[in-house]
């Protein structure tokens, strides 16, 4: 147990109580392996040992909760109230978590990692716009920093259309193409806890229980969405 006592408690649980789905022929063992009275012991020790930890899953933030959250959210002005709808439209359309393309509260911006205003491209104009696509500098899935490209197509009519959100973002508040896509009042970056403040502060003010949601919600509230109408998954 020397090992294990190097981790914290809760990630070591979460290992042990959430281990990543792999199918144990791929690792070369047979499903017998999994098993193993020895195996088993071992688990239980380790759940023993570090304690139980309580899971709380997170709700999705589905398209109607979405619609809510952005008919009720306050704003003192209109370029707060445009950057806000852009940045959560985005991040649902987009299947983004907030923490991956939002910046960290008491961080500095930075190009190579954050997303900037040159980093969206509407096509096949800022006039007409039938999607948009965004390079996300930074990613899990870009180990050589090439840059992720997402499409998000146009939703005509709709209060939940990131397409227009960013455009009206785009005509209404002005910025130079290297600043961050989402500034806040005071001039500096949108960060990650502003942003979550405000959600919460709408959610709740539709009555819902703010904490059962997080940054995650809106990425797994898109593909909840997409799996309702059968949209396939690859």
């Amino acid at each position: 147990m020397a090992w294990g006592s190097q981790k914290t408690a809760t990630q070591d649980y979460q290992v042990i109580c959430h281990p990543p789905v792999v199918c144990p022929c791929y690792a070369g063992l047979s499903f017998s392996a999994c098993e193993l009275p020895m195996l088993q012991h071992i688990i239980r020790g380790i759940k023993r040992y570090m304690g139980e930890c309580e899971h709380t899953p997170k709700l999705p933030i589905m398209c109607d909760v979405l619609a809510s959250i952005l008919a009720s959210a306050t704003h003192s002005n209109l370029s707060s109230r445009l950057n806000f709808e852009a940045a959560v439209t985005t991040a649902f359309s987009g299947f983004l978590r907030c923490g991956k393309f939002m910046i960290q509260t008491g961080k500095a911006f930075n190009p190579s990692v954050h997303i900037m205003r040159s980093s969206v491209q509407f096509m096949p104009s800022i006039t007409i716009p039938l999607h948009v696509i965004i390079i996300i500098p930074s990613s899990k899935t870009d180990p050589f920093r090439k840059g992720v490209a997402i499409t998000i197509a146009s939703a005509p009519g709709a209060c939940t259309c990131t397409v227009a959100t960013l455009k009206a973002l785009f005509e209404f508040v002005g910025q130079l193409s290297e600043s961050p896509l989402y500034m806040q009042d005071n001039g500096t970056p949108l960060s990650w806890g502003f942003l979550i403040s405000q959600v919460r502060a709408g959610l709740t003010c539709m009555g819902f229980k703010a904490s059962k949601f997080s940054g995650h919600s809106f990425c797994h509230g898109m593909a909840s969405s997409a799996a309702a109408v059968s949209f396939n998954n690859y």
